[in-house]
């Protein structure tokens, strides 16, 4: 693209046309990055969320499973445990 103003060229900034080029390409490409996140975020929010649980609620599985329960028990327990304490935040607030 360069090329069709020449080699070396510069726009009246004194800015090369290589350099204008990349930068305006950069550019777009932030913007185009942004743009994914905005329209994806249905999907990117509850994965976020589910990944932060997952680090939450791990200790306490590994603690369970260190005293004999075995995983799928101590994982409902957890959960079970969790959804307990969040609805009874929400009753009270």
């Amino acid at each position: 693209m360069a090329e069709l103003l020449g080699p070396g060229r510069s726009h009246p900034n004194g800015m090369r046309t290589e350099v204008a080029i990349t930068r305006a390409l950069a550019v777009l490409a932030v913007l185009g990055i942004v743009a994914a996140l905005y329209f994806a975020r249905a999907i990117f929010l509850p994965l976020a969320l589910a990944i932060v649980l997952t680090f939450v609620l791990a200790p306490p599985v590994r603690m369970l499973r260190g005293w004999g329960v075995p995983r799928v028990p101590a994982v409902v327990l957890v959960v079970a445990f969790a959804c307990a304490i969040f609805l009874g935040i929400g009753l009270l607030v």
